[in-house]
């Protein structure tokens, strides 16, 4: 009984004579003060402690640049402009990217910092494409098709000059074509299927002595087809989708009126042909029964 006594005195003294052991800083140093910070450094000095960027990143590069935008060093020198009208759509949509160069696919002039090439499609953008689109006047390639993009085509896309693309394809645009965009002399592909664009085709198509690809299917145009399309030399007809996307026209869908120029004559596909005169005073015709 004695012993328990002696042994049990000797545990509560033991315990608390017990001292904390000294801590370890960041660098191994027993009582040092050196902490580790969000970047992974370990000294004693606040003072250089990293920070978090404009992109939320600590230690990260962004900066906020001249114009405001949240942007990678590489990217400084980028227009401000070309940003403005990227912001616009940016603030017609539901995207949440912080950093407006991360948004669709684009790319830039490594020379003068200018916007080349804009890719905003399938990313749920509605309202109206915005008439400072103009300001982007470097621009090749105008991609924004599978959107929710409603009203007429801003005729300030006439305006850019280096337009070689153009997709608008599968929106709700409504109206006619510009007739600035006949001035795009430059203009390779125009994809414009899948909308309400209504009115007649103008004569001077056949200024678009480059474009290889017509698609202006699943529309609402009307009246005569005119001859000067078979001025574009470089694009074969199909009266269906078929699934190629290089040197192909399509009119299918549409409300054109016979009689059709001989160079797609055999290619309209199915057209509404209903309120046509032509078909009014010739209904037997084959051309008609669409």
């Amino acid at each position: 009984m004695k012993k328990l006594i002696l042994l049990s005195i000797l545990f509560i003294v033991g315990c608390e004579d017990t001292i904390a052991p000294t801590p370890i800083d960041c660098d191994g140093i027993v009582g040092g003060d050196a902490v580790e910070d969000n970047c992974g450094t370990c000294d004693s000095d606040s003072t250089n402690d990293c920070t978090a960027d404009c992109n939320g990143v600590w230690g990260g590069t962004y900066s906020i640049n001249e114009c405001d935008y949240c942007l990678p060093e590489y990217a400084s020198n980028y227009n401000c402009d070309d940003l403005n009208v990227i912001d616009v759509f940016k603030s017609q949509s539901s995207i949440t990217e912080n950093v407006i160069i991360d948004i669709g696919n684009q790319i830039w002039s490594e020379v003068n910092g200018r916007l080349i090439s804009l890719d905003l499609r399938r990313l749920e953008i509605s309202g109206t494409i915005p008439q400072s689109i103009s300001d982007i006047t470097y621009l090749e390639k105008l991609l924004l098709s599978h959107n929710g993009f409603s009203g007429s085509i801003p005729t300030e896309i006439g305006d850019l000059s280096n337009l070689k693309v153009i997709a608008l394809g599968n929106n709700q645009l409504t109206g006619e074509i510009p007739t600035s965009f006949y001035n795009l002399s430059n203009l390779e592909e125009l994809w414009l299927w899948g909308n309400q664009l209504s009115g007649q085709i103008s004569n001077d198509i056949g200024n678009f002595n480059k474009l290889d690809v017509l698609d202006i299917s699943e529309n609402q145009f009307s009246g005569a087809i005119p001859e000067s399309i078979c001025e574009l030399y470089l694009i074969i007809w199909s009266p269906v989708w078929d699934g190629v996307f290089n040197n192909r026209g399509f009119l299918y869908d549409n409300n054109f009126c016979p009689e059709y120029p001989s160079c797609v004559k055999e290619y309209v596909g199915e057209q509404d042909t209903s309120e046509c005169e032509y078909c009014i005073e010739n209904p037997t015709d084959p051309l008609c029964e669409n």
